[in-house]
């Protein structure tokens, strides 16, 4: 038996409760039922830049945007927002970002090497023990 309780923010639904799973009522579990590409947008609103386009398939997630912050920042930034779109749509073999500048910056990685680069991960703590 599932019941849904919805939350909307400007008209658009957020997410939805679910509160019996398995037969427990009493620990319901919230689902994000948003479209990956609205939150993919929302995510990557926290960086400094303008989010033109978001299009994810089974296979890629792609975004095209305007970074308003200096080159150095960018690339400190990269990994974090390739990070936050495998969040969002973490099925996806690859994740590509075309950063509009005055001239198109297309970086694409994919999602075994972003997670293999990521702080934390087991490859990255094997290295430092060496």
């Amino acid at each position: 038996m599932m019941f849904k309780k919805l939350a909307l923010f400007l008209g658009v639904v957020l997410l939805s409760a679910l509160t019996v799973k398995n037969g427990d009522s009493d620990n319901p579990v919230f689902e994000d039922i948003r479209r990956p590409e609205f939150r993919i947008e929302n995510d990557l609103g926290l960086f400094d830049g303008i989010v033109h386009d978001v299009r994810v398939t089974n296979d890629t997630a792609s975004v095209s945007l305007e970074y308003l912050a200096g080159e150095d920042s960018f690339w400190r930034d990269y990994a974090k927002m390739s990070l936050a779109v495998l969040e969002d749509a973490p099925w996806v073999s690859r994740v590509e970002i075309v950063y509009l500048w005055g001239r198109n910056v297309n970086v694409s990685v994919s999602s075994g090497d972003l997670l293999k680069a990521s702080p934390g991960s087991s490859r990255q703590r094997s290295s430092r023990t060496r």
